[in-house]
């Protein structure tokens, strides 16, 4: 898997993005939903005031009918006026509901209608009781005002019903829709705080493992064991050519500790065999055993396959040492051999 090129600092400001994402995502998705909540509640408490209008309306008709009955057995003049006013407080609660839409399919227009027809038979037969007509010649305004008032009382109740069924809705919309709110702000919270945690640990994860592996690349070094440092070296590039520039500090801090362990590898190993070359020189002056242990050093050192030493002897180089070539096989001769 390829590691990202990224700096400690770009990790942190990644795994701080990513978390503002996902509290900006949650926050607004909660938001949302309560933003339908809310037209949902309003829409709950028009219907409420629909209601309420409804219900003004059916109690105005009746005060109308109460105060018109009240007038022509009394003539007085008070349950006149509260007749009149009835009348008005019923014309302004339909007004009101027309107003909030209670429009045809809610059966506000029959309701209009024959509230007018109640009112105008209601105002006929007022007047014919301030003319003084007795009680045969008010039976049949009356039985009329009646009728009209039983027809509008029905549609009152038509536009009751009509709207209390659409309160009924409003109000298990807004139930359902708070408790789906409740749900999904728990849901979307939870989301987010492992999301969160998520990106926080893998953000966590990407700085603190390579600083573990350096610590423990430095232990071992410490300790004279260089192979957990040079584990660390990237790998050769498949074309030879500049290194490309690493961003990730602590991709370029593991280069260049797993470089100078290399190097101090290969320094200890120039000692070491330096060492062992000057005790060999010091164990003998034969020139052959010489020739033999520095040669045995020598090509150990460099990694040679073959090797051999030649002694000047009259002019003449003569192969004193040799290593997995014969003596024979070195052969002899003027200047370098062939």
């Amino acid at each position: 898997m390829t590691r990202l090129d990224l700096g400690i600092g770009a990790r942190l400001a990644l795994g701080f993005g990513v978390v503002l994402a996902i509290v900006v995502v949650t926050l607004g998705s909660t938001f949302a939903w309560y933003h339908q909540l809310e037209r949902l509640q309003r829409h709950q408490a028009e219907g409420m005031e629909l209601s309420r209008g409804a219900a003004a309306l059916e109690v105005a008709v009746l005060d109308r009918a109460v105060a018109t009955r009240r007038f022509a057995i009394t003539r007085s003049v008070e349950h006149f006026d509260a007749a009149v006013a009835a009348a008005q407080e019923a014309r302004r609660a339909l007004s009101e509901l027309e107003r909030r839409g209670a429009v045809p399919g809610r059966g506000a227009e029959d309701a209009a209608v024959l509230l007018e027809s109640f009112l105008v038979s209601g105002d006929r037969f007022l007047e014919r009781v301030k003319d003084g007509a007795d009680a045969t010649a008010l039976l049949q305004p009356e039985a009329e005002m009646t009728t009209r008032r039983d027809r509008l009382a029905a549609a009152v109740k038509r536009l009751e019903g009509t709207i209390e069924a659409e309160l009924g809705r409003a109000s298990a919309s807004a139930s359902a829709a708070r408790e789906a709110l409740v749900l999904r702000t728990i849901l979307a919270a939870v989301l987010a705080l492992l999301a969160a945690a998520s990106v926080a640990t893998l953000t966590t994860r990407a700085v603190r493992t390579p600083a573990t592996e350096l610590v423990s690349a430095a232990r071992a070094l410490a300790d004279g064991d260089h192979g957990p440092a040079l584990a660390l070296a990237p790998p050769a590039p498949a074309a030879p050519g500049p290194r490309p520039p690493v961003r990730d500090e602590l991709r370029e801090l593991a280069r260049t500790f797993a470089a100078a362990a290399a190097a101090l590898k290969e320094r200890e190993r120039r000692l070491s065999s330096n060492a062992r070359l000057s005790r060999a020189l010091a164990a003998t002056i034969e020139p052959e055993s010489i020739a033999r242990d520095a040669l045995s050093e020598v090509v150990g050192y460099a990694g040679a396959e073959l090797g051999a030493v030649y002694l000047a002897d009259e002019g003449a180089l003569r192969p004193i040492a040799t290593f997995a070539l014969p003596a024979e096989a070195a052969g002899r001769g003027e200047g370098l051999p062939a």
